[in-house]
């Protein structure tokens, strides 16, 4: 009785290069079960890194394991699979569990029918991961030393620059009009809430770019940060680094300082060493804008940074508490 293969073939990333080499993977899969006289019941092409389990064609796979579909798996080698030892090994285990063969053209030694081959497969299956890690540690390198050049790390560019015909990186005149107006208004006291509304950009979209480095002709690297152990992406609440950049500054220093000191403010509220307003940041002053704790002689209030109105702090926090008293549940 004829073997039914499944055919699993991987590459990382979707370039025109990784495509014809899914397609060599798939000839060269095609011919050995010819050879071996297997009868082809599915082909499984993939795309994504073996660092990572979370790949479509790899749970498909996992899927055919579970119904044991099949009696034989063709791989062009085994980092296809994965390029992790613990999950090569899992990975193995089941196959065994379900009585599945496996086969890896490139490595004919691997046979995990035998000792031998059990052997041959876990030295591999480490080889393969020291590879991983290397590869993650010299493309970090890269794309670090791309960072301290000046160079941009590729992905969408901020709004307010364009890449010219020669892929450098430019001022879009008209876009970065719209950058320094988000500024401009922010820094003289406009409320963030206000501005988003009157350029229809979101909230989050406008502190992001409040606080963007990049427009002071730097190059911010280093937030997300890859475990080469784990292969887990750790995201740091701020850029570990801050390089010189290649492209022109959109907004200056004094301007952007300014910006990220009132930026701090409303997330920190004013306090003092002796007393904390409760409140501080959560009152909305008429105008719209936020109320902050504010001491004169000793004496304190919540002050609009903007119309510069201010109340008692004794006022405002009685007429709080008695609106308070009024809600019923």
């Amino acid at each position: 009785m004829r073997l039914r293969a499944l055919i699993y073939a991987r590459v990382s990333t979707e370039s025109q290069e990784e495509n014809e080499s899914l397609k060599f993977q798939i000839l060269k899969s095609q011919d050995f079960c010819k050879l071996k006289e297997f009868d082809i019941y599915k082909i499984i092409d993939d795309v994504g890194s073996g660092g990572t389990t979370a790949r479509a064609g790899y749970q498909k796979l996992l899927e055919e394991i579970e119904r044991h579909s099949f009696d034989v798996l063709v791989v062009y080698e085994i980092s296809r699979i994965a390029r992790n030892t613990r999950e090569l090994l899992n990975f193995v285990n089941k196959l065994n569990t379900k009585g599945i063969k496996f086969s890896s053209i490139s490595q004919p030694d691997l046979d995990t029918t035998t000792p031998t081959g059990n052997l041959f497969f876990n030295i591999q299956a480490s080889l393969s991961e020291y590879e991983r890690q290397w590869t993650s540690v010299r493309v970090k390198s890269n794309k670090k030393q791309r960072a301290k050049e000046g160079r941009w790390q590729g992905g969408f560019l901020p709004l307010g620059y364009k890449k010219d015909d020669e892929n450098n990186i430019v001022v879009d005149e008209e876009k970065a009009k719209l950058v320094r107006k988000f500024f401009e208004e922010y820094v003289n006291g406009e409320s963030a809430k206000k501005i988003s509304e009157k350029y229809k950009i979101n909230l989050s979209s406008l502190f992001y770019i409040l606080g963007n480095k990049f427009y002071l002709g730097k190059i911010p690297y280093g937030r997300r940060e890859n475990n080469i152990t784990t292969n887990q992406i750790i995201v740091h609440k701020t850029f570990k680094y801050t390089f010189e950049g290649n492209h022109q500054p959109i907004i200056d220093e004094n301007t952007f300082k300014l910006a990220s000191e009132r930026i701090q403010k409303r997330r920190r509220p004013a306090k003092s060493n002796t007393e904390i307003l409760i409140f501080s940041g959560l009152v909305i002053c008429e105008c719209g804008n936020r109320m902050y704790k504010n001491t004169t002689r000793g004496y304190h209030s919540y002050k609009c940074e903007k119309c510069k109105k201010s109340i008692s702090e004794i006022k405002l926090n009685q007429k709080i508490i008695e609106t308070l008293f009024k809600i019923t549940e």
